[in-house]
């Protein structure tokens, strides 16, 4: 009668537990960043397109060193590399998860909407003889139609 796509116990319990891994992750990677709106269009981004210019370049230049100016931070782009390439599968991990998290919390609020309808069509019926009127109509508000303007009619104009 009703859908059943997940069932879980979320206690405040986990819901602690999981706030504290993530507070242990943020001092884990002490150096993240968020941008702020419209950083992204002041920076050159490197995108999936991108990695195989600068990998090339950073490997020519480290398999060249004695050619790099040493005011030019070598040390400091192949630490970038490195970084990018764990962050990347780092990255990847997080994406899922919260895909995760955002998909299971769309499933509760469908198992909660079907409920919902089931239990309130019961309660239509039923409800009556219980004195429920008033707020059955207060929920009534979910599937309520706006009504439309309707269109204004201009009289047909005299043009001749």
């Amino acid at each position: 009668m009703t859908q059943n796509l997940v069932s879980m116990r979320f206690t405040q319990e986990m819901e602690d537990e999981f706030n504290a891994g993530m507070d242990r992750l943020e001092q884990i990677f002490p150096n993240m960043i968020v941008f702020e709106v419209g950083d992204r269009q002041r920076y050159q981004m490197a995108g999936p397109t991108s990695d195989a210019y600068w990998r090339g370049a950073v490997e020519l230049a480290d398999a060249n060193r004695g050619l790099i100016p040493k005011d030019v931070d070598l040390e400091g782009a192949l630490l970038d590399m490195e970084a990018r390439e764990r962050m990347g599968r780092v990255a990847a991990r997080a994406k899922k998860f919260a895909s995760k998290c955002e998909d299971t919390h769309d499933a509760i609020g469908s198992d909660l909407m079907v409920f919902a309808q089931v239990a309130l069509g019961v309660l239509k019926v039923v409800g009556k003889a219980a004195g429920l009127e008033d707020k059955l109509r207060e929920l009534g508000y979910r599937w309520r139609r706006k009504r439309r303007a309707k269109p204004e009619t201009n009289p047909p104009s005299d043009i001749s």
